[in-house]
């Protein structure tokens, strides 16, 4: 796990009743990751990849999401996703609220929602994993938080609500949620 929230990318968002959101607006992706050496220490640090390298995901989130973004955003796609991520920090929103990583405390979703939702003032969605326990006997899973979805306006990138996400990444309010450190 890493240290900190990162980013997964920066998707401009819906409309507020579709439940899906734009990709691959452009047939032609144009991406070079030559044109990030100078964000690329903080790219590495802030948006990591869980399945590839890094920058074959920068690639992949550039040209399924970024070439949805007006032209005017699109060419600084990666410095304006790294300032909405200081800018928005889940991570201090959440220490704010005592709600801390940890593996064996839980949290209510309401809990985490109110602390989230007091500070951007606007409604986001979340997606858990079910994680079993392989040290338990028990056949006891955890309910673990692994996204949290801000959605921003296509042309101001401002926040906006979220469509609700019904889908089975929800999270399950009657569940504990968890935030595993990355030594978990």
């Amino acid at each position: 796990f890493p240290e900190s929230w990162t980013i997964h990318g920066l998707w401009p968002s819906c409309k507020p009743k579709k439940n899906s959101n734009p990709e691959n607006c452009s047939v032609t992706c144009n991406f070079s990751v030559n044109k990030l050496k100078k964000l690329e220490n903080q790219l590495n640090e802030n948006w990591i990849s869980a399945k590839t390298n890094n920058e074959q995901f920068w690639e992949h989130e550039y040209c399924k999401h970024g070439t949805c973004c007006e032209t005017s955003l699109r060419k600084k796609y990666f410095e304006e996703t790294l300032r909405l991520y200081k800018e928005v920090n889940i991570g201090e929103i959440l220490q704010s609220e005592q709600i801390l990583p940890h593996k064996r405390n839980g949290y209510r979703l309401l809990d985490i929602d109110e602390a989230i939702r007091g500070a951007l003032k606007t409604k986001v969605n979340y997606r858990c994993k079910s994680v079993k326990n392989k040290n338990a006997s028990s056949s006891k899973s955890y309910h673990l938080l692994v996204e949290i979805y801000i959605c921003l306006s296509k042309t101001t990138l401002k926040p906006q609500d979220c469509p609700s996400m019904m889908s089975k990444y929800s999270c399950n309010g009657n569940r504990e949620i968890y935030i595993f450190p990355k030594t978990a």
